[in-house]
């Protein structure tokens, strides 16, 4: 089959880009139009079930020190914590100065400073209102953790309180 050249002058063949450009902008319409937007993952709250009790086959040793248990058991509706429902073994807390000073009682007792106090530190147990503002769960953590002191020298020491910290179990609705 032999293709004639229809161009009656012989000149170039000039390419017609309206037509491309009309049908790139359609396609850009349907896709604009069909586009879906979905959820970011991860931004949402979930309440996760808590693990089973553990049910433990060994006796306590009866040498371990008995937890400490801190209880911030009541927030308000904005998830501040109430002051009257900070405790530690149900003596009540001023602040969270005064947590850390009475944890450092219990590891130091006399006040001295020594590895072997800090080596039977008690566990800590978190007892936290579940609407609770993770800003005073963290400076609870903080306050438990340790603090930062000045030697003798002037220069500041870490000074380590308890480093077993876990969370009560509140899923029985205790």
């Amino acid at each position: 089959m032999k293709i004639r050249n229809q161009n009656p002058q012989g000149d170039k063949i000039e390419l017609q880009m309206t037509p491309m450009i009309d049908i790139v902008f359609q396609l850009l319409v349907f896709f604009i139009m069909t586009f879906r937007i979905a959820n970011m993952e991860g931004d949402f709250h979930i309440r996760m079930p808590s693990a089973a009790p553990r049910t433990s086959l060994v006796a306590p040793d009866p040498d371990t020190p008995l937890p400490i248990t801190i209880h911030m058991r009541d927030a308000d509706q904005d998830g501040n914590l109430d002051p009257g429902s900070f405790a530690m073994d149900q003596q009540g807390l001023a602040s969270m100065s005064d947590l850390t000073a009475r944890i450092f009682q219990r590891v130091y007792p006399g006040g001295q400073i020594s590895e072997s106090f800090q080596k039977d530190a008690p566990e800590v147990i978190l007892d936290c209102d579940s609407t609770l503002r993770y800003e005073f769960v963290m400076a609870a953590i903080t306050a438990v953790s340790g603090e930062k002191r000045k030697s003798p020298g002037g220069d500041e020491i870490v000074i380590r309180l308890a480093e077993k910290i876990r969370f009560k179990d509140n899923s029985a609705g205790s």
